[in-house]
Order: C-alpha cells, then structure tokens, then sequence
C-alpha cells in the first residue's frame, strides 16, 4: 500500500473549491492511483464505480485541472507537481531518487521535472502571485482593482468570469431547513428522511430545468403547491384519505405539477352524507332498543 504526502490547503485553494463533490473526488482518486512518479493509466470506468458516480464527464474534469495535469502522448495523465511536492529536488546521487528519476527518463519527463515548468502553468497558486504583483503595478494606490479593470470587467462579463465550475446535480446532504419545512407541510408523515432525498431531488430536477432564477424560487414554488395539496387533501372523506400516497412517492411522480382542481375529490351523489347516515341509524337502532319491553329480572 503506497503512502504519500498530501497539502492540507487544497480544499482552500480556488482551482479545487470551483470542482463539485464529483469531482473533487475524481481528482483525489487520480491523486492516489498516480504511480511513484504521478501518472496515472486512465480506467474511467473503474474510477466511476469506485467514486459512486457514473455520470462523470472525464474529458469535462480534465478540462478543468488542465494547469495541474498533462496528457502524455501514450494517453497516461502526469500530475504536474507531484514529483517536486513529494521528493523535493531531484538528486542522482540520492540513492532513494534514483527509481523515480529512472521512471521519468523512461516517460521524458526527467528534464521537465528537473528543470521545472515555464512559469505560470505549474501551479495555481505562482498565478495568483503574479496577479497581484500585476495589479498591484497598475494599482499603486493600494486599490483592489484599477477603474480600468472594473470597465474591462462590465464590458465582457463572460469572458471575466473564468471557467466554468463543474455543475454540482446533487444538493447538500446536510437538507436545509427548506426543505424540512416543504415536507412538514406535506399530509401525511411518514419515511421522513426518504421523503427529505425525494424533495431535495426535485429541488434539483426544477433548478436544472431553467425556469426558476435559484433555489430559492424554487422552493418557494414546491412549498406552495404542497400546502394547495395539503388543503386539497383536508376536503377529502376519511375513507379516501387512507390511501394518500407517502411524500416520496408523490414527490418522485411529479403530482406537484398535476392542476389543483385534480386533487379536489367530489362526493358522488347519495355518498356525501354516507358519514352522517351511518351515525343516524345506529342512533336510531339505539332508540328502538330501548323502546323494547324489557323482561323482569329472573323472569326466564
């Protein structure tokens, strides 16, 4: 079982934090399959399986780590800093280094290595740097950004805006109190966790559609049409209130777009005081009861 260093200021850095949970987990699984010298033989399949995910776009994910990764000719994925993060510099003489700089002669990534990479594509951080130092020379007066910055800024939103950050398809497992409340308002009780996965889902499913500006609205949207549900439901007669339907499944069939005027229940004619009914004439069989002689007592 290999063991390697890893830098416990990854999840802060600004390349790592733009990847969703999927992603962050492919690159952790990249990271730690990644030979003595940081390459990794593709197998996005088993990757997949193993993360829990299938719907990885891997040519998306390395798109987005272009800065940290480099496709090798022979379609092996070389981890740019890892060498130097783990071994330091490289050192012929160094008994221990020798396997690993015999592995990099092997793949031409020796000299690379050795030599380290042109500045600016190593790593993210060095980019950062050289950010600062640029607007800080624009900027002398200690401004965050140059008027002339800002202007560039509003004219080409798109192109300021930098990659695009991995669509994240699943919400927060932590289910925020939203959501809870969606489900209190929901009719019948039940499956509680079950049901907070199906609305959270939905949630996702509505966001994704385009139609809604965020979550929020979105929420706002399924609440409603639960609580319509909900005073549709207290109309109904209690004999077909035992058979509605838990908030997982109502939720997981799409009833929230159903119309409303389907959810309200007409009592067909000669049933709509069958309650009632039913209540009088055992109170009337009652009254006949006592009405009856009764025998008196030993009287056999």
């Amino acid at each position: 079982m290999a063991k390697r260093f890893i830098d416990t200021d990854i999840w802060s850095k600004k390349w790592f934090m733009a990847l969703s949970p999927e992603y962050k987990c492919a690159f952790m699984y990249m990271f730690t399959n990644c030979d003595c010298i940081g390459l990794w033989d593709p197998n996005e399949l088993l990757a997949s399986f193993q993360i829990g995910n299938a719907e990885i776009d891997w040519n998306y994910f390395y798109n987005l780590i272009s800065k940290q990764i480099e496709i090798l000719p022979n379609g092996k994925i070389f981890l740019k800093n890892f060498c130097h993060f783990q071994y330091g510099k490289l050192k012929e003489t160094c008994k221990p280094h020798k396997r690993y700089i015999h592995e990099l002669k092997k793949h031409n990534l020796y000299e690379r290595v050795s030599k380290g990479y042109p500045e600016g594509i190593d790593t993210l951080q060095e980019e950062d740097i050289e950010k600062e130092k640029k607007e800080n020379k624009e900027n002398p007066k200690g401004y965050q950004k140059s008027i002339d910055t800002l202007q560039k800024e509003i004219n080409n939103p798109e192109k300021n805006r930098g990659p695009k950050p991995a669509p994240s398809r699943k919400r927060s497992t932590s289910f925020p109190c939203s959501v809870e409340k969606i489900i209190a308002a929901y009719p019948r009780q039940s499956h509680h966790v079950e049901s907070i996965r199906a609305a959270a889902s939905v949630i996702d499913l509505l966001f994704d559609s385009g139609k809604f500006v965020n979550y929020e609205t979105v929420e706002a949207y399924l609440l409603d049409r639960v609580e319509q549900y909900a005073a549709a439901v207290k109309q109904w007669a209690p004999a077909e209130k035992q058979f509605l339907p838990k908030c997982s499944t109502w939720m997981e069939a799409g009833q929230y777009n159903d119309d409303p005027n389907t959810w309200k229940r007409t009592p067909k004619q000669g049933q709509s005081n069958a309650t009632e009914k039913t209540s009088n004439n055992f109170k009337n069989s009652r009254v006949h009861y006592n009405s009856m002689p009764q025998r008196p007592p030993g009287d056999f």
